[in-house]
């Protein structure tokens, strides 16, 4: 999974970790457990009654991410070593007004 920046456009060169991914589906699935029983459109619908930790596309693509946790963290350490900031601390563009 690639992160997104403010406007919604992924960041080239950049990827999401595996507790990331399982933090998300942990909100998800805290949101769908405290609105199972008592949302009528979560009541109408069988699957929305089903743990997403139990299905089956979600474990794998937790899996996958545990898997691709190692590569992604050497070539984070590679991007930052080799990034475009590295060797400064920042550039007049960087400087946001606070007013």
């Amino acid at each position: 999974m690639l992160q997104f920046n403010p406007d919604g456009q992924a960041v080239p060169g950049s990827r999401v970790g595996v507790e990331s991914i399982k933090q998300c589906i942990t909100a998800l699935e805290n949101y769908r457990f405290n609105h199972c029983g008592s949302d009528p459109d979560y009541l109408a619908d069988s699957a929305s009654q089903a743990s997403l930790r139990h299905d089956v596309r979600i474990k794998t693509f937790e899996m996958n991410a545990q898997v691709k946790e190692p590569e992604r963290l050497a070539e984070s350490q590679i991007l930052k070593a080799a990034g475009p900031v590295s060797g400064r601390l920042f550039s007049p563009s960087m400087i946001v007004p606070c007013f």
